[in-house]
């Protein structure tokens, strides 16, 4: 069964998902069509022929939580027609892979690749709000910070990248000074 019902132009009904159990079964035959949040990346990786990432959501397995979560969208052609242009890639359009991913089940896989004592706050664009935020705990408590914008399947992330107590305490504020004052020369260089 297509859910919600309702008469609409087109339908793209999940009709695949893994695994098939638990709360993965709420998605079976939602139509991504009747979300506006999901459409735009749907046709935009349609169009491009390339992965398309969406805007901040909560997935419909997640439906009545504030998790924020994100989905890839990479589209599926038949091979047996032209894929040149936008046009022909419309007409060829078969299906898409979905990858919906938690932000902090993602972030919570790097672990063992982030260092303990630096904090990471992400964003969906480029605005810092509390609306865009996807994951941190929203509080800075060192100076030493920067930002970064990264753009991930058409869509851009702000990463506000901060040094906790932990660190600080590991280098004394001279230190911090010498640090800072390397990076400056090393850049001129």
């Amino acid at each position: 069964h297509i859910k919600p019902a309702g008469i609409r132009d087109t339908y793209v009904p999940i009709s695949l998902i893994e695994p098939y159990s638990g709360s993965n079964l709420n998605a079976m035959g939602f139509d991504l069509n009747s979300n506006p949040l999901l459409m735009p990346s749907l046709l935009q990786a349609r169009d491009t022929g390339q992965m398309a990432l969406t805007r901040k959501m909560t997935l419909i397995q997640d439906a009545g939580t504030a998790i924020p979560a994100a989905v890839m969208y990479v589209p599926i052609y038949n091979n047996t027609m032209p894929l040149n242009t936008v046009e022909e890639r419309r007409k060829a359009i078969l299906a898409w892979v979905s990858g919906p991913f938690r932000i902090r089940d993602l972030i919570a896989s790097l672990e063992n690749q982030l260092d303990k004592d630096i904090g990471i706050e992400i964003y969906d664009g480029s605005v810092m709000s509390a609306e865009t935020h996807l994951y941190g705990s929203g509080v800075k408590s060192s100076n030493l910070q920067t930002l970064r914008l990264i753009n991930i399947g058409g869509r851009q992330w702000t990463l506000a990248i901060y040094a906790l107590p932990a660190f600080d305490a590991r280098f004394p504020e001279e230190t911090q000074s010498q640090i800072v004052a390397g990076g400056v020369t090393l850049s001129l260089l």
